[in-house]
């Protein structure tokens, strides 16, 4: 029974240490703002090859029709 008793102990006194433990908050917090930050490239670099798309079109009928 004894056992019993110290391997529970040694449990609750590891779960309780990791609901304390910012590490693993901060990990996730950081891979949020990294997934924020893909997302917003994502979207920038979409609308950016939008815009060169409608410039170079532009200059080409310009120049065709030059």
């Amino acid at each position: 029974m004894h056992i019993l008793q110290h391997a529970a102990g040694h449990f609750f006194h590891h779960a309780s240490q990791l609901w304390t433990d910012r590490k693993g908050v901060t990990a996730v917090e950081y891979g949020l703002i990294a997934a924020m930050i893909a997302a917003g490239l994502v979207t920038g670099v979409g609308k950016l090859t939008t815009g060169l798309h409608a410039a170079f079109t532009t200059i080409q009928n310009a120049l065709a029709t030059a």
